[in-house]
């Protein structure tokens, strides 16, 4: 995780039908859309999903919150890498409250195979949550492809979640589905199972990711099948280049959502593989 104070230079965008506004932060974004998160009589949980940025947003917001005077415990519900910094490998309760006094956060979670950690059972988790400001859970994997479609089980939220995040790479743009996209052969089962239609001119997966088919595959095979009773908030990561900015803008017209968000994160400095 970043130290407090570290800049990542990134760019962060509020999309809305009627118009874009720049903010200087990932936090500030996400409270434009949705001011609830504002309110600090209970911890807010927020799970992050999806692909092509999961882990620069935690970092982005973790370090955003930390420069706030926030206490922030970062999770994972599945397996994510271990950290390079404020790790807590242990369900300790009591060890991961104390690093979160002490330095602001605490990335929490039992060592497993291949260099990651895995969740720290809901004991240790309740225990640690209540004394965070903000809870930042990694609720699936994508093996860092920038396009995912979620499986039967998945995202594994916490019991309780104030939000999720659903992120997407623009970098899925113009390459075939089956080169950037985790369980693409299963993504007209997805479509099936949210009551969707699946375009058919993806089935192969070698078909190139045009603006049109980001937007219905990202629509139909993932967060149609999030209909929960908690906001979803979809983020478009990777917006490098003034062309991935308009072809974020042209992807949320085109999914006709209200609103969203664009971000790129344009360093890696004080970012670890989390």
């Amino acid at each position: 995780m970043p130290k407090s104070g570290e800049r990542i230079g990134m760019n962060i965008v509020v999309y809305k039908k009627d118009s874009d506004e720049h903010v200087s932060t990932l936090w500030e974004g996400i409270g434009r859309i949705l001011p609830e998160l504002a309110r600090t009589d209970v911890p807010v949980v927020l799970a992050v999903t999806g692909a092509g940025g999961k882990t620069t947003c935690i970092a982005a917001l973790a370090r955003e919150l930390m420069d706030r005077g926030k206490r922030v415990l970062v999770v994972t519900t599945t397996h994510m890498y271990q950290p390079e910094r404020y790790g807590v490998l242990t369900d300790d309760a009591a060890a991961i409250v104390r690093q979160m006094r002490e330095t602001g956060i605490a990335v929490a979670g039992l060592p497993c195979d291949g260099g990651k950690i895995s969740y720290i059972g809901d004991a240790a988790y309740h225990t640690a949550a209540r004394h965070a400001d903000v809870v930042l859970v990694e609720a699936d994997g994508s093996r860092r492809l920038p396009f995912k479609v979620p499986g039967a089980n998945e995202p594994v939220l916490p019991a309780r979640c104030d939000a999720v995040l659903s992120i997407a790479g623009l970098s899925a743009l113009g390459r075939s589905l089956q080169a950037v996209c985790f369980r693409w052969n299963e993504a007209a089962d997805a479509a099936r199972r949210f009551g969707r239609t699946f375009p058919q001119e993806a089935a192969d997966g070698t078909v190139p990711l045009s603006i049109s088919l980001f937007a219905r595959l990202w629509q139909n095979c993932c967060l149609s099948g999030m209909a929960w009773d908690i906001p979803v908030l979809p983020v478009l990561n990777q917006a490098d280049t003034p062309q991935h900015r308009i072809a974020a803008s042209l992807i949320f017209q085109e999914m006709d959502l209200p609103a969203g968000l664009i971000t790129s994160f344009a360093g890696k400095e004080g970012i670890p593989c989390i």
